[in-house]
């Protein structure tokens, strides 16, 4: 399965929460978060997020390695995003509007801020960066920027009405493709509102299964075989707009009693076969750098089934004799009910309350595997 260049930093690391400090994250006089501070009204708590489990030195290194590979294929977009960090409301101290939070993440090496602070300056180019503050229902919380030498901050003080826990990341890609942090945001903010709500039924997947199965043994792909109702949406409704539609049949309501939903599993049919099937891509799960399972030290998710499921989508898209747009236009269908059993997958993988900072972990990377292969759909030559 093709999947733009993409890493998650640090994933095998769990995450710190809130906490909070008295003193600027690092010494120094030339911090912009010693600026958040002094200009805040006095009344304020000020609490900084980091994550402390993963060296900043390894942190900065991991990212600027991986937007250093985009110098060696230019034709292919990159996309990284930071380990989350996490904010509690037990972490917050008296009314929750007096609380101004900043959560700090190392530049990529070698990156410096650009002359108008709104994109880095990196060894391979101009990089563009979200400012991505979640809460817990799905909602994106306004985020003032600062960068200085070292660091990347994102703050904000959470309305009064915030869902907790609220997750802060930064997506980072090239400046010729700013399309695809929005994609990556959107992508986020639906995992997390339905978090705790909806997921496919085990009668879909597996109607699902035989679908593709049959499409696989006969050559043939009917577009009129819709399992999740969703090939006659508007292709461009964003991924979150469609899966939040009522009525759009793509989400079925998993059981009260159930606290975890069924694992998307790998189809009969798929064939694993990345040393000589053709195309590579289409037979290998989930192709490098993107990871066939996520793990940190609180649980796994298995993303071999969503992946084997969208290539075997893909390979019967691409048999059928119509136009490059129609193409593209039903694997971007496609792509979005990825999105839907990559979120299942990673509640299936971490699904206990213990377990919250390692699915937000998944819930940011995969996010970032959306937005990664809606932007090489948009490119597809339908081949």
């Amino acid at each position: 399965m093709i999947i733009s260049k993409f890493i998650a930093v640090g994933a095998i690391a769990t995450l710190s929460v809130g906490f909070a400090v008295e003193q600027p994250p690092r010494d120094g006089t030339n911090s912009n978060f010693e600026n958040f501070e002094q200009e805040s009204d006095t009344s304020n708590e000020n609490l900084l997020l980091e994550n402390e489990t993963i060296k900043t030195l390894v942190e900065s290194q991991d990212v600027g390695q991986t937007l250093d590979e985009s110098a060696a294929a230019p034709d292919e977009p990159t996309l990284t995003v930071y380990e989350p960090r996490i904010l509690e409301e037990a972490d917050l101290v008296g009314d929750i509007s007096t609380n101004e939070v900043t959560a700090s993440f190392p530049l990529p090496s070698g990156c410096a801020a650009s002359a108008d602070r709104a994109s880095l300056s990196c060894p391979s180019g101009q990089i563009a960066f979200s400012s991505t503050i979640v809460d817990a229902a799905g909602t994106l919380l306004s985020a003032e920027v600062g960068v200085d030498a070292d660091f990347l901050y994102l703050t904000t003080t959470p309305p009064g009405d915030a869902q907790f826990p609220v997750i802060f990341t930064a997506y980072l890609t090239d400046v010729s493709t700013p399309e695809v942090l929005e994609d990556a945001e959107d992508a986020l903010a639906w995992m997390v509102a339905q978090d705790d709500s909806d997921g496919l039924s085990q009668e879909e997947l597996e109607r699902e299964e035989r679908l593709l199965n049959d499409a696989v043994a006969t050559g043939m792909h009917d577009p009129s075989d819709d399992p999740y109702g969703v090939h006659n949406s508007k292709s461009e409704v964003s991924a979150a707009a469609l899966l939040n539609t009522p009525g759009s049949g793509l989400l079925t309501v998993v059981p009260v009693a159930s606290s975890r939903p069924f694992k998307v599993q790998i189809p009969e049919g798929y064939r694993h076969c990345p040393s000589w099937c053709t195309p590579k891509a289409r037979h290998d799960y989930c192709t490098s750098p993107a990871v066939n399972a996520w793990a940190t030290r609180q649980g796994a998710a298995d993303f071999r089934g969503p992946c084997a499921r969208h290539d075997m989508m893909i390979s019967g898209i691409a048999k059928k004799s119509i136009s490059r747009d129609s193409k593209r236009s039903q694997r971007a269908t496609g792509d979005k009910v990825f999105l839907v059993q990559l979120q299942q997958n990673c509640r299936h993988g971490f699904y206990k309350t213990s377990q919250l900072t390692g699915k937000a972990s998944c819930f940011t990377a995969t996010a970032g595997y959306y937005a990664a292969v809606s932007v090489t759909t948009r490119r597809w030559d339908g081949k």
